[in-house]
């Protein structure tokens, strides 16, 4: 199941192949989690099938499918922080034998954003001139960290969001987890995620009654919410983003906005928070909350990190 934007990303590389008119140097950026890999694995199969149809059947696209095409190669950092500088210079080096099996020598670079500056120095050359038949795949989440040389000689195409309606085909959900739609935000992979983690419901539900409970009257909400922040201290990350979210929530329905928010089934919650604040106070605890990671660091402890942030919010309103 491939969304509406991938389709489309497909299909223009389905309309080059069939018409000669391939480029040698593609960036394809979007947020983390839309499928970007996964549609580009299935551009390749049309740039290597013998019949330029991705048919499935050919040489070709049976080769890519297994991985053992041997003019198709995929470059990634394999979860390292950067794409080693060494993975890069073999790859100009092999841009440079000529094709066995197909008209393309095709090279995809995974997360090429993570790509430093002497990996890209290293095969700016082959960029700048590459051989005829080199075609250069660049998966990004954006462009910041690409020198601009190589975004000037690439052709720049946009992965967007999955609409809800291409969600729902692609994961059907039970009714208690339809939120996670649109929690997703047009995430196909952190809807897989979510819809697999069996602790987040559990964190989400706890995160947010807690904290609606502080922008109450009662001085022992505090307590409790401290409370429940420690008892799940292991998953610190997890309830810093679902805060972050339900505090974004709460300005976007105070603009109006309440068709956009996450928590799509939390708009009761959403709503009282909204009437107790101003959206100056709401977009100040979403300052607060943004920055716990950093205080977390300053003070090398969760359980004082986390204190004083929901000291913090509390003291806002």
């Amino acid at each position: 199941m491939f969304s509406s934007s991938q389709k489309k990303l497909i299909s223009h590389f389905e309309s080059c192949v069939k018409s000669g008119t391939l480029r040698q140097s593609y960036i394809i950026k979007g947020e983390t989690g839309l499928g970007k890999k996964t549609a580009a694995k299935k551009i390749a199969e049309y740039i290597m099938c013998e019949n330029h149809s991705a048919c499935g059947k050919c040489g070709g696209c049976l080769s890519v499918k297994t991985g053992a095409h041997p003019d198709y190669a995929i470059i990634s950092n394999e979860d390292k922080k950067v794409i080693a500088v060494d993975k890069l210079r073999a790859m100009k080096k092999d841009v440079f034998t000529k094709p066995i099996m197909s008209k393309y020598r095709l090279f995809i670079i995974e997360n090429a954003h993570l790509m430093d500056a002497p990996g890209q120095n290293a095969i700016l050359k082959i960029i700048e001139e590459p051989p005829s038949y080199a075609v250069f795949i660049f998966i990004c989440d954006n462009l910041n960290s690409i020198l601009p040389t190589i975004i000037s000689r690439s052709h720049i195409l946009d992965l967007e969001k999955w609409s809800s309606e291409d969600l729902k085909i692609a994961l059907p959900l039970p009714k208690d987890k339809e939120y996670m739609y649109s929690y997703s935000m047009g995430s196909i992979g952190s809807l897989k995620e979510l819809s697999q983690d069996e602790e987040f419901a559990d964190l989400r539900n706890g995160v947010i009654k807690t904290f609606v409970d502080l922008m109450g009257t009662n001085e022992l909400s505090l307590y409790d919410a401290i409370d429940f922040w420690l008892l799940n201290a292991e998953n610190k990350e997890k309830l810093i983003e679902i805060l972050i979210l339900f505090l974004r929530d709460v300005m976007l329905f105070k603009t109006s906005l309440p068709n956009l928010v996450a928590n799509s089934d939390k708009l009761k919650e959403i709503q009282a928070v909204s009437q107790k604040i101003t959206l100056n106070k709401a977009f100040e605890m979403l300052q607060l909350a943004n920055d716990a990671p950093k205080m977390m660091g300053k003070y090398g402890n969760f359980k004082m990190a986390a204190q004083t942030l929901l000291i913090q919010l509390s003291g806002v309103h």
